[in-house]
């Protein structure tokens, strides 16, 4: 693929080795940087936390719909911390894995 000179050169070089650009895909690059545990314990927070928050919204809007927005975060936070720590002792544990198979 040739690139023209107008072009950022590490632009050109993600297209050329096939990575995604833009937001996801940068930020898809820098996770992938971080360690094993930390990375699982990222994404699991986050998934957890996602899905508290709208499970979180759909107790409150069917509760009481002025304050639904509370409901959010009552639920989506402590999902949150428990999908961040699920996500750490499962990235732990993978980490402990692999290691255990390259010395063997």
């Amino acid at each position: 693929m040739r690139c023209s000179a107008d072009e950022d050169a590490a632009l050109c070089d993600d297209r050329r080795v096939g990575r995604a650009t833009g937001w996801i895909g940068s930020t898809w690059h820098q996770l992938s940087e971080v360690a094993v545990p930390l990375r699982y314990a990222l994404l699991g927070g986050a998934a957890a936390g996602v899905l508290g928050g709208i499970i979180g919204l759909v107790i409150g809007l069917h509760v009481y719909a002025p304050t639904a927005w509370f409901a959010i975060f009552e639920i989506g936070l402590p999902a949150a911390l428990f999908g961040f720590v699920l996500g750490l002792v499962v990235g732990s544990l993978t980490s402990l894995v692999r290691d255990r198979r390259r010395r063997l």
